[in-house]
């Protein structure tokens, strides 16, 4: 595969991308990731890194990884970070890296999950890439929820902080309707060990979702979790792109 990392402005700042390709056929579609909060494009311990890699060659598709703004090595500050902002930059980010009409799965990680479900939203209506489904690892998109939260929020013991209105912004969307509005398929993965995300798994199972309950915890940080996850992952991807009919371009410009 070739790996490259560019520039690309979102927000009236600077975001890295870091896209893979694969070298030995065409790419038959694409996947772009969303890091979780105060997290980057690598990911955990290498996971969002080697994962796209993986996904890359196995899959034969382009894989985008990106630092949102105020996070990882973008340009912008931590403390500015909105759900809206996180959007705002994966669409960016995939309207910039995939050709018009290239299959797309949206996905993200942990809370990086809520952005990838609203850009897959919001490109359903743009002319760029077209979202053929959403991958979410240990994201349970939970709404309907109230934060109990000071004026400033300190986050991995006080080394980020958020203001209050950024989890007031969270408690107005609606992920998991807005997940069911776009009829996309979609798949959540997950360690058992995650409480929070595998009290939630049966709401994705009743609609339809692919799911799957790795021996982990929420980053998935022992080898054996890892190789489950590629294969859920790639299981879901060759799945989902076999069920979109429509003609690919080239992905090789």
């Amino acid at each position: 595969m070739i790996r490259e990392q560019r520039w690309i402005r979102s927000g009236g700042v600077r975001c890295l991308v870091v896209v893979d390709t694969p070298t030995r056929q065409p790419a038959r579609g694409a996947l772009c990731f969303a890091h979780g909060l105060t997290g980057d494009r690598v990911g955990p311990t290498e996971l969002l890194s080697r994962l796209a890699a993986e996904l890359c060659e196995a899959a034969g598709i382009r894989v985008v990884r990106f630092d949102a703004r105020g996070s990882g090595d973008s340009e912008g500050k931590f403390e500015d970070t909105t759900f809206a902002s996180m959007t705002e930059d994966f669409t960016r980010v995939a309207l910039d890296t995939c050709p018009r009409d290239t299959p797309l799965i949206c996905a993200g990680i942990s809370i990086g999950g809520v952005p990838a479900v609203l850009a897959a939203e919001q490109l359903r209506t743009l002319d760029g890439p077209r979202p053929v489904g959403v991958l979410l690892l240990s994201s349970d998109l939970i709404q309907d929820v109230r934060f109990v939260t000071e004026e400033i929020t300190p986050i991995r013991e006080g080394e980020f902080h958020l203001p209050d209105t950024f989890f007031r912004e969270r408690e107005t969307i609606r992920p998991r309707d807005i997940l069911l509005s776009t009829g996309l398929p979609f798949a959540l993965v997950y360690g058992d060990a995650d409480s929070k995300v595998a009290t939630q798994a049966a709401w994705f199972h009743a609609r339809g979702g692919k799911v799957a309950s790795l021996a982990s915890d929420h980053l998935f940080e022992n080898p054996s979790a890892r190789r489950a996850l590629f294969d859920f992952g790639l299981d879901f991807v060759n799945e989902t792109l076999a069920m979109s009919r429509h003609p690919v371009e080239d992905l090789e410009r």
